[in-house]
């Protein structure tokens, strides 16, 4: 009767009934057992793990007393003593799914991914139709950077146990990482039905309202979080980012510094908090805590690669300097390069294929050779066979690492000039062709990004933005602009507005760096985004306006960017139009043709 009643959920009557079997049977073992699940059930999971212990005792070789002694031990916090008690089910009942699957979760929060990944699929292919091994699976595989996998998972996991709210705010979590928001929301009002006050799932709703701009609605999303758990750390890394996105930096960096009193081992919330570090001006302390990006889940595997250089005298040393991030932040980086190269006994500079010419004309003491990089996105290898091994190279440091040993303060970016050097007979070849164009300036401009997501977006106009100053007269406009898709956005700009856009259908301005370099350093002026082709213009010392939303932490919290002397700020606030940065522009303008 006990049992029927517990298995109805009706606890309170049930923990009655186990009380009366005890009262004449104080050691009766499955009565001790299930008293001591329906205590850790109601939260008073101390004393069930006491009488579960008791259970053992009295019949040691049951695999599911130990299965459920696991799981009250881990809601009290002791993963070791959980992990300890599955192993022991799993001793009794090498097949006991339960355990597996409790045992593949508990190794997931210690760490231990690929031993979880092990017991999570053996536990699924005991039974495919286990919903929390496979949604414990699919968080597994998540950590191992592998999103297709996980979302197929969770996708699976919801469909076994729809009624369960786990799988929902964890289908959603891998929903955010491939940008299915609308998929994601839906998944997280799923989940709050099941549970209002789940706050996983008001902290994931919160973050996916980041992406929409509605920072109004995120932010009562994460305080609905932290009302229902205030030693949750993620909402307050949430809320810094509001903050942050909103140009609060100071606001921003309360609550990171919440979050990582919380949170101190997470390494995006230190990566965040990093970029907000910057943009207050506090360089030193900024750089040094961007390291932590290198330890992210997808961060670049790098196999064959010297010791990791610990900042000391590069006197007689070689050193490597590896290749991360996207192409434009290699171009920004580069900007370090001299100072390495006039240190190291030997440099050699790893980069983009796209780059290996450029940087060799650039920095001929080095030896630059191309990344050899397989993998994707989420999980980025990087080989060094090509490194070589008489005498061995002796270090090695990330590009994005050299801010934090060669630009601690404001003083180390002044008289860093220009760095990139195009080639020289390219560069007279687009003079004469710009020339060729007649009387007035040359200017050339990006509108966007290539790569584009609703988080992104915010950071990058549309050509129909540019009408006003396109149409000015004196200016020949030319596209700059790389990626996908653009040319039918300047046909339709053409069409629509009658706007005059030079287009030069022989250059590839999305890989041929040689030509965007030659073709920046031939015009007059670049105006766009914060994007690669701000960083272009910046290290070749061309004139560079940049619209961009504030904050941007490259100004270092500076009213201009150090270091680029030949860039331009032209920032707004995230909830104004670009007209703001337009209207000034356009002033700027007038002053070049008066």
């Amino acid at each position: 009767m006990a049992l029927l009643l517990h298995q109805q959920n009706r606890v309170d009557e049930a923990i009655g009934l186990y009380n009366v079997i005890l009262s004449f049977r104080p050691e009766h073992a499955d009565a001790l057992h299930l008293l001591g699940v329906a205590q850790h059930q109601i939260g008073n999971s101390p004393e069930g793990v006491e009488l579960i212990r008791r259970a053992i005792s009295r019949s040691p070789k049951q695999p599911e007393f130990h299965n459920n002694l696991g799981q009250a031990l881990e809601a009290m916090g002791d993963a070791e003593g959980a992990q300890s008690a599955y192993r022991q089910a799993l001793r009794l009942d090498k097949n006991m799914t339960d355990a597996l699957s409790n045992l593949g979760a508990i190794l997931l929060t210690l760490g231990k991914q690929k031993e979880a990944i092990r017991a999570l699929r053996k536990a699924v292919g005991l039974d495919p139709n286990h919903a929390m091994a496979t949604m414990n699976l699919g968080n597994a595989i998540r950590t191992e950077s592998l999103p297709r996998e996980a979302i197929d998972l969770h996708r699976r996991a919801s469909n076994l146990a729809p009624l369960s709210e786990k799988v929902w705010v964890n289908l959603a979590t891998s929903c955010m990482d491939l940008q299915h928001l609308e998929e994601a929301s839906l998944a997280l009002k799923r989940s709050l039905v099941l549970s209002p006050k789940l706050i996983e799932s008001w902290n994931n709703f919160g973050f996916l309202h980041i992406n929409y701009s509605d920072y109004k609605t995120a932010e009562k999303c994460f305080r609905v979080a932290i009302s229902v758990e205030p030693d949750y750390g993620s909402p307050y890394a949430g809320l810094a980012e509001v903050e942050f996105l909103q140009d609060r930096v100071e606001q921003a960096l309360s609550n990171s510094e919440r979050a990582l009193d919380l949170f101190k081992g997470d390494p995006q919330v230190r990566n965040r908090r990093a970029i907000q570090l910057l943009a207050s001006g506090r360089i030193a302390e900024g750089w040094t805590m961007r390291e932590a990006r290198l330890e992210n889940r997808n961060a670049i595997e790098h196999r064959g690669r010297p010791p990791v250089w610990d900042g000391s005298s590069l006197a007689g040393q070689s050193i490597v300097i590896t290749a991360e991030e996207g192409i434009g932040d290699e171009i920004l980086f580069a900007s370090c390069l001299p100072d390495v190269i006039a240190k190291a006994n030997q440099c050699y500079i790893e980069c983009d294929a796209r780059l290996v010419t450029l940087f060799q004309r650039s920095f001929p003491k080095a030896t630059v050779e191309h990344v050899r990089r397989s993998g994707d996105r989420f999980k980025p290898i990087q080989t060094y066979d090509w490194l070589p091994t008489q005498p061995p190279v002796n270090c090695a440091v990330e590009a994005g690492s050299l801010f934090k040993h060669f630009r601690q303060n404001l003083d180390a970016y002044e008289g860093v000039g220009t760095y990139l050097i195009p080639d020289e007979a390219r560069v007279s070849k687009w003079r004469d062709r710009l020339g060729s164009l007649g009387p007035g300036l040359k200017v050339g401009f990006s509108w966007r990004s290539k790569e584009l997501s609703q988080f992104r977006n915010i950071h990058y106009t549309t050509l129909e933005e540019w009408t006003g100053l396109l149409r000015r007269s004196g200016i020949h406009w030319i596209s700059m602009q790389y990626g996908d898709g653009w040319e039918k956005e300047v046909e339709t700009a053409k069409r629509t507005h009658g706007v005059k856009i030079v287009v030069f259908d022989d250059a590839d301005l999305s890989d041929d760096f040689e030509t965007i370099f030659a073709l920046g350093s031939a015009l007059d002026l670049i105006i766009c985004p914060s994007s690669t082709v701000s960083w272009v213009g910046g290290a070749i010392g061309k004139p560079t306006w940049v619209l961009h939303v504030r904050p941007n932490f490259m100004r270092l919290g500076t009213d201009y960017f150090p270091g680029f002397p030949s860039m331009r700020s032209f920032p707004k606030n995230v909830a104004d139009p670009w007209s703001t940065c337009f209207q000034p522009i356009s002033l700027a303008l007038d002053k070049l043709l008066e």
